[in-house]
């Protein structure tokens, strides 16, 4: 469950909808494989519900609504839902130990900054200028990205 009146609770929000937004590029446009989301939207999230009301959920939502700039008088706090990963991880990959469990909350408790995000989002309209300092900051995001996903 996600408190949305947390900071470090919006921004792990945020990165899991960057991740799930990845997921649901990949599955759509790359895997060959058919929709196999709940509400047929491609996305990975399943049972949501917002201060316990069924809400369809989508990384879009997340990141333009949920976390977004806030327009109305009451605002939502409690997010739960189940998700359902696409990818597999590679085969001998062993369970992180709570040492890495706890590095990777450090890290995804790291607020990223644009550059990062329009690095790694596949679905943005425009695409950073093919420079020395955007392929730096491209590089650096799938590095911090690779290492969120590689076990230790």
């Amino acid at each position: 469950m996600f408190d949305l009146a947390r900071e470090d609770h919006q921004i792990a929000l945020q990165r899991f909808a960057l991740v799930a937004q990845e997921e649901k590029q990949f599955s759509r446009w790359r895997s060959g494989r058919g929709d196999t989301s709940q509400s047929g939207n491609w996305e990975n999230f399943r049972w949501a519900t917002l201060d316990g009301e069924p809400v369809l959920l989508s990384s879009s939502y997340i990141l333009h609504t949920l976390l977004g700039p806030a327009e109305r008088s009451v605002l939502p706090s409690k997010l739960f839902f189940y998700y359902v990963s696409t990818t597999r991880p590679p085969r001998g990959t062993k369970p992180l130990s709570q040492r890495r469990f706890e590095q990777l909350v450090v890290v995804l408790a790291q607020h990223p900054d644009d550059s990062e995000i329009s690095a790694i989002c596949g679905d943005k309209e425009e695409e950073l200028p093919v420079t020395p300092s955007n392929e730096k900051k491209r590089t650096q995001a799938l590095l911090r990205w690779e290492v969120l996903r590689t076990p230790q």
